[in-house]
C-alpha cells in the first residue's frame, strides 16, 4: 500500500458519500459490515464505487448487490418527497468552532506528522478562508464558522502504517474530551500526513478527504501532502481539500443520509474541479477574484483560495453547468479601490462567441462583449451566459448599442482582477448612458 498522500496535480474526489452511505447501510443492515469495522476499510466489504453511488442505484442494481433491504429501509426514515434527485439540506446547519488538530502517528516507532509552523499556516488560511466559504454555504440555510486560533495536539499508535474510519472517530472523542470541547457546536479537522493512511480515505486512490460524525460532532480527515505551507498555497498542498471538507461539513454537520455534498458536483467526483479565488482588503475581509480550473501561475496573484460550491439549484447535476461552480458569493463585494471607473464615448464594440474572451494571456478576460472607451486604457467586457446575470447583461448590450450608435457617452464601472502586475482590461459591473 503506498504512504503517499495525495498528487495535488491530479482532481481529487471527496469520500463522504461513501462513508456516510456505509455508516447509514451498517445502521439499518448489521449484517453487511461487521460490528468492529476491518482494518482495510469500508470498502474491504463493499467496492468504494458501490458505496459512493449506493443512494442513487436503481432497485436491479441494488439487488445485485445484496444491498436492497438497507436502501429500502432508508428510503422508509427518509422525511417525506426527499429522494436521491432532490437532495437538499437537513437542519440545521453547523454553527460553531473549527479546530485543526496536529495528530501524531507512532507507526511502530517511527513517527509522521507536520511541523508547528505547517499547522500554524493552515489555522492562519482558514480563519482568513472562513467567511468566504460561509458567504457561500449561507445560500443553504443560517449558519455560522468560527476558526480557534490554536491548533490541538495528540499522540497516537498506528500499525503497519494505516488505520481506518473507526480508529480515526477514536481520535476525534479523544481531542473533544482531553480539551474539553462540547460535541454540539465544535468540529475537529485532522490532517493526515505521507507515511500513514487512512484505508477510508487512501489519497493514493485519488482521495482527497470526507467529513463525518461522531456522538454529534462532526469533523473533517484531510489528506495532505508536502510541507513549507503557505497561506496562498499555489502548490494546492491542502487548501482545495480542506475548504472542500469544511464547507460541506458546514451544510450537512451529523451527516444526513440526503443531505447533499455541495463540493462535489465541483470537483474531481464530477470530473469538474473548480478554485474560487481571493484578495483581501486592509481590514482582512476576503473579496472575490475569479474562479479556474487551477491555480493560475504568476503574474495572477491572490491571497488565498478554497474549492468551489456548487449553487443550489445545481447541487444534484453531476457535472452542473459552468455557472453553478464559476460564480462569486452572492454577498460578495469588490475590495475598497478595486471597482473603478472609466467615461467617454465608445471607440469599439465588440460581440464574439463562448470561449473567444479577450486579450493576451497576461490581461486577459474570459467574457463575450467587449468595448474599448476613447481616452481609456484598456478594454472592458462581460459575459452573455445563461446564469443569475442574463437579464442585466443583456440590458447592458442594449443600451451600449444605442450609445454606439447615437455616439454618446458611457460611463462603466468595472474591476481589474490583477492591476498590480500590469492587467487594464476589466469585468464590467454597471453601465450608464450620459446626454
Amino acid at each position: 500500500m503506498s504512504t503517499v498522500n495525495i498528487n495535488a496535480s491530479q482532481d481529487l474526489i471527496c469520500a463522504t458519500r461513501a462513508i456516510k452511505n456505509a455508516r447509514h447501510i451498517r445502521s439499518v443492515a448489521p449484517q453487511v459490515f461487521p460490528a468492529v469495522e476491518p482494518l482495510e476499510g469500508f470498502a474491504s466489504v463493499v467496492p468504494f464505487d458501490v458505496l459512493n453511488r449506493f443512494h442513487r442505484m436503481s432497485n436491479d442494481e441494488l439487488r445485485s448487490h445484496n444491498l436492497l433491504d438497507a436502501a429500502t429501509k432508508l428510503r422508509q426514515a427518509s422525511p417525506a418527497g426527499a429522494t436521491s434527485a432532490n437532495l437538499g439540506p437537513i437542519f440545521p446547519l453547523f454553527k460553531g468552532t473549527v479546530h485543526l488538530a496536529k495528530v501524531s502517528f507512532n507507526n511502530d516507532g517511527t513517527v509522521f506528522t507536520f511541523s508547528d509552523a505547517d499547522m500554524a499556516t493552515v489555522v492562519q488560511y482558514l480563519r482568513a478562508a472562513a467567511p468566504a466559504i460561509i458567504e457561500y454555504t449561507k445560500q443553504y440555510g443560517d449558519c455560522r464558522l468560527d476558526v480557534a486560533p490554536t491548533f490541538l495536539r495528540l499522540n497516537v499508535d498506528v500499525h503497519q502504517g494505516k488505520y481506518n474510519d473507526d480508529n480515526l472517530r477514536g481520535m476525534v472523542k479523544t481531542l473533544l474530551s482531553q480539551n474539553h470541547l462540547p460535541a454540539n457546536g465544535t468540529c475537529i479537522v485532522v490532517f493526515n500526513p505521507d507515511g500513514v493512511v487512512n484505508t477510508d480515505g487512501d489519497g493514493s486512490k485519488g482521495i482527497g478527504g470526507y467529513h463525518d460524525a461522531v456522538d454529534g460532532a462532526p469533523y473533517c480527515f484531510c489528506n495532505v501532502g508536502g510541507s513549507n505551507f503557505t497561506v496562498q498555497d499555489r502548490q494546492n498542498h491542502y487548501a482545495e481539500t480542506l475548504s472542500h471538507e469544511v464547507a460541506e461539513m458546514v451544510v450537512d454537520p451529523l451527516i444526513s443520509f440526503l443531505s447533499p455534498e455541495v463540493c462535489d458536483p465541483c470537483a474531481g467526483n464530477c470530473n469538474f474541479k473548480w478554485l474560487s479565488f481571493f484578495e483581501k482588503d486592509s481590514s482582512g475581509a476576503p473579496h472575490y477574484l475569479l474562479s479556474a480550473r487551477k491555480v493560475p501561475p504568476p503574474p495572477f496573484n491572490h491571497d488565498f483560495f478554497i474549492a468551489a460550491v456548487a449553487k443550489p439549484g445545481n447541487v444534484n447535476q453531476c457535472p452542473p453547468p459552468e455557472s453553478g461552480c464559476n460564480y462569486a458569493a452572492p454577498g460578495d463585494k469588490p475590495a475598497p479601490g478595486q471597482l473603478k471607473t472609466a467615461t467617454g464615448k465608445l471607440a469599439f464594440l465588440r460581440v464574439h462567441r463562448l470561449g473567444s474572451g479577450f486579450g493576451p494571456p497576461t490581461d486577459f478576460i474570459d467574457v463575450e462583449v467587449v468595448i474599448g472607451i476613447k481616452g481609456a486604457t484598456g478594454a472592458f467586457g462581460f459575459t452573455l451566459r445563461n446564469d443569475d446575470n442574463q437579464f442585466a447583461h443583456h440590458g447592458m448590450l442594449d443600451l451600449l448599442r444605442d450609445a454606439h450608435k447615437a455616439d454618446s457617452v458611457v460611463e462603466v464601472e468595472y474591476t481589474l482582477p490583477n492591476e498590480e502586475v500590469g492587467q487594464t482590461n476589466g469585468t464590467i459591473l454597471r453601465v450608464t448612458r450620459r446626454k
